[in-house]
């Protein structure tokens, strides 16, 4: 009798801390679901869409659609997470319901993609989500998803569409401006191309971002890009101090300790050839003066 009582209340432990998880689990739905709400388009928008001449649909709002739009991201992100864990075709769904919200960050898509690759190890379809990542004309010129999509293809080893892809996003005119997309595809030529092609393309980067910002720039983007020869993920073949000032040069960093007060000066870098004649012809007048004297 006793050990029958033992069994029974063994029993109400294990069904009230199932359903104590299964009450756990729906909070946690009912928590993504109001938060993704706010980032979809209400009912009533959807049905104007489908009429004539319908307007695009816009977000139902609230305090997480204020937010910008990384923050979107994650709570997409993690709620497809949270799918993933009770199956890989949740997350899925979960994705394509992202897909459909209005102005879907580009992070999904990423996030979407290492999905299918990290955990259900389908590359062709997460390179597939990249692909269609690109059919979007704002992600197109957006260099963080791009290099996002060039470190999956390095990951894979698939050097020969790494480099096509580079060239590829390289043809936009807002691309062949941005010197994140010529300094990682240089890194990548350095590493895993021949030494012409690398110095090719050393050649065609420097023409594309020419020698725009502050005085000295041009020269600080020269040496940046010789540097990258012998860069290896965040080591330079240069002392800490001389990197933090390309990085000054080239508008990525602040002032080196010092350097602002040199320049209030009007002493170092900051001055001319001109003031410094004048100013080693002052001190040769002086000292003519004081032997005179």
């Amino acid at each position: 009798m006793h050990v029958g009582n033992t069994h029974n209340t063994h029993n109400n432990g294990m069904v009230r801390s199932y359903n104590m998880i299964v009450m756990n689990l729906l909070l946690v739905l009912q928590v993504y679901e109001n938060l993704v709400k706010q980032l979809e388009p209400p009912p009533e928008a959807l049905q104007q869409q489908q009429q004539p001449n319908g307007a695009a649909p816009q977000p139902a709002g609230g305090p997480i659609a204020d937010l910008p739009s990384d923050q979107h991201a994650l709570v997409w992100i993690q709620y497809m997470r949270f799918a993933r864990r009770d199956s890989v075709t949740a997350s899925r769904r979960m994705f394509i319901r992202a897909k459909k919200s209005p102005r879907c960050p580009w992070q999904v898509y990423v996030a979407s993609a290492l999905m299918e690759w990290r955990h259900a190890r389908l590359p062709d379809v997460a390179r597939k989500i990249f692909e269609k990542g690109l059919e979007v004309a704002e992600f197109a010129t957006t260099p963080e998803f791009i290099l996002a999509y060039s470190d999956f293809l390095c990951d894979l080893g698939d050097v020969d569409n790494t480099r096509a892809l580079f060239e590829r996003v390289l043809t936009e005119d807002a691309n062949r401006k941005s010197s994140m997309l010529w300094e990682r595809y240089l890194a990548f030529e350095f590493e895993m191309g021949d030494l012409q092609s690398a110095l090719r393309l050393e050649k065609r980067a420097r023409e594309a971002l020419g020698e725009s910002g502050s005085a000295g720039a041009g020269a600080a983007r020269n040496m940046q890009l010789l540097l990258l020869r012998y860069q290896f993920i965040d080591s330079w073949p240069c002392t800490p101090e001389q990197k933090q000032y390309l990085a000054y040069l080239l508008n990525k960093g602040p002032a080196p300790p010092g350097f602002e007060k040199q320049k209030r000066s009007g002493r170092g870098d900051s001055e001319s050839g001109t003031d410094r004649e004048g100013r080693a012809d002052r001190d040769r007048h002086k000292e003519e003066g004081d032997r005179d004297h």
